[in-house]
């Protein structure tokens, strides 16, 4: 009977203990979530405590053991594709040592394996149970990260990146036989890693700043120093010339003196205008097509005094039927002149420095070689920033103003152009090479003269040309020089104008100024595209903004050339000649 009384309250009994278990449930899924927030919240307390970037990312993998891991590995990808091990943090202390000090990991493109899928795609990935199977397929990369070596049970690889930029890559390790990770471990992994590369960046960032303030201050130190140095010699001659006791001979040494130190003071001084101009944008070229081989000719010979003082002799290599390119002789000749000098400053005594001229299928190749001092490899890519020398300290052996060669950047790129340095290291001297382009234009065997190009007269016969620049000036310029080449020219002086134009006469060709007042030269394209008018006229944007990105953002614009001020008549027409004999694209 106390069986049979008992059996209707079971299902209450029942339903009891489900409610005591989902509460038991609730209640340590409630534990977890607070301890992987307190887990959270103190790694991102200790990613903010530094600004050092090593140590940011170091931070991260021990602040993840225990908790998440029993050992993690921190990877970085360097500029050769390679990871290499920043720091690594394990349970035990004895076998840290061992993970810290893995071998680098080339990622090959288009490699698909785990590692290079996190690098590549940005994806994490989660191994629930690393298998002999899966350390059998993948050897170097289970060697690389101590699965194989440590017995790994369950990984995950999670990306480290920063402003859509890969840093490297971070693994989370479980050793214990039966522990594996799940998804929601896997968020939280990826929510640790985000902190961390953004704590990481933020480091970066900050070094950064520190070494541009600390080489600004190194700068103006030099800066103070070297302005100072020629004034040195040139006031105490001046004031022993002045007590008229020198002798003729004696005099004459103070006049030369006098002169080589006020020449320096003037090249300092330039130096100073032209990072000027190249800050605020002012720096322009007077574009005109001319042969490279008497542009080295003159830079050789204006250092020809410098490298002969030091008996280093320069010698030339140019290659036949170079093409003519379009540039700035006198700019063109200050990178090379830079080049040379710098060479010549950093050869020793008896060395050899040697200038090559050659081409490519798409691009002239100037190459500076010496066999002086060499560069460390840590140095090569910063020598061409602003203010920044291999040695700046009170003790260096050589002047300057670490200006040259950001300035030899700025106008090999404003010519379309590259420039980088190589160097075998210390002692081996250096290369600089600069890549200009070539342009479509006048044949490897055509010479730049004062008759290089066939005469205006009749090449733009019939073309209608319509001109759109609000400077009076320059209006009356392009029309008289694109008449005399036989165009029929309309001139208007604002966006709105050559719209009116447009919607009533129709032009061959579009030549219009960029910045000019309410509309400029972007709009008149975009209004241009929106109202499908004129679609094979050619467009010409001609501008003083002459850096790649204005070419760059011109031609995105739908222009179909990017002609910067001022103008060469001769070059301007053959532009035109060449791009109306040559189908239009569709804008």
């Amino acid at each position: 009977r106390t069986l049979l009384e008992s059996t209707p309250n079971e299902p209450p009994l029942e339903s009891d203990r489900l409610d005591r278990l989902r509460a038991e449930v609730a209640r340590a899924q409630a534990e977890e979530a607070g301890r992987r927030a307190s887990f959270l919240a103190e790694a991102s307390r200790v990613l903010a405590g530094s600004l050092d970037y090593d140590a940011t990312l170091k931070s991260m993998a021990r602040v993840a053991v225990p908790y998440l891991a029993d050992y993690v590995v921190v990877d970085m990808l360097d500029g050769e594709r390679r990871l290499r091990r920043l720091g690594a943090a394990h349970a035990d202390p004895v076998v840290e040592p061992s993970l810290a000090d893995a071998a680098p990991l080339v990622v090959e493109p288009g490699d698909e394996s785990p590692l290079a899928t996190v690098v590549e795609r940005g994806d994490a990935i989660l191994v629930r149970e690393v298998t002999e199977d899966w350390v059998a397929a993948r050897p170097r990369e289970a060697e690389h990260l101590g699965a194989s070596t440590l017995r790994a049970t369950s990984l995950m690889l999670v990306p480290l990146r920063a402003r859509g930029r890969a840093l490297g890559i971070v693994c989370f390790a479980l050793t214990q036989p039966g522990r594996h990770y799940a998804l929601a471990d896997l968020a939280i992994a990826e929510d640790l890693a985000r902190r961390a590369a953004l704590a990481a960046d933020n480091a970066r960032l900050y070094r950064e700043a520190q070494d541009a303030s600390r080489a600004k201050d190194e700068f103006l130190a030099v800066l103070s120093h070297e302005l100072r140095t020629p004034l040195t010699p040139v006031l105490g001659w001046v004031r022993m010339l002045r007590t008229g006791t020198l002798k003729a001979e004696a005099a004459g040494r103070a006049l030369e003196a006098v002169e080589r130190n006020t020449r320096l003071q003037v090249q300092l001084v330039e130096d100073l205008l032209d990072v000027s101009r190249i800050i605020t944008g002012k720096l322009r070229l007077d574009r005109r097509p001319l042969a490279l081989g008497e542009v080295i000719d003159a830079a050789v010979d204006a250092v020809a005094g410098a490298a002969a003082q030091k008996r280093i002799s320069i010698t030339r290599s140019v290659a036949p039927d170079l093409p003519i390119v379009e540039g700035d002789p006198n700019r063109l000749q200050q990178v090379i002149g830079n080049l040379l000098s710098n060479a010549v400053k950093f050869t020793p005594e008896g060395g050899n420095v040697e200038v090559r001229l050659e081409a490519t299928a798409a691009h002239v190749r100037i190459a500076v070689t010496d066999t002086g001092e060499g560069l460390l490899p840590e140095i090569a890519p910063h020598i061409f920033d602003r203010f920044r020398q291999a040695d700046s300290t009170i003790t260096r052996q050589y002047g300057g103003l670490g200006l040259g060669l950001a300035i030899v950047r700025h106008i090999v790129e404003l010519h379309g152009g590259t420039v980088q340095a190589s160097s075998a290291g210390p002692g081996s001297g250096t290369t600089v090479t600069v890549l200009l382009p070539v342009p479509g234009g006048p044949s490897p065997d055509e010479r730049v003269s004062g008759a290089a190009l066939p005469s205006l007269s009749g090449r733009l016969s019939n073309v209608r040309i319509l001109v759109v620049d609000d400077e009076y000036d320059a209006r009356e310029l392009l029309a008289t020089v694109l008449e005399t080449a036989g165009a029929t020219v309309t001139l208007v002086a604002s966006a709105g104008e050559a719209l009116d134009f447009l919607a009533k006469h129709p032009a061959d060709v579009l030549l219009s100024d960029l910045a000019m007042p309410q509309r400029d030269g972007y709009d008149l394209m975009l209004e241009l595209r929106s109202r499908s008018w004129d679609l094979d006229m050619v467009a010409i944007a001609l501008t003083a903004q002459a850096r790649p990105e204005d070419r760059q953002r011109a031609l995105a614009a739908g222009f179909d050339a990017h002609v910067a001020k001022p103008v060469d008549p001769e070059a301007l027409a053959e532009t035109i000649r060449r791009l109306i004999g040559r189908p239009q694209r569709r804008r």
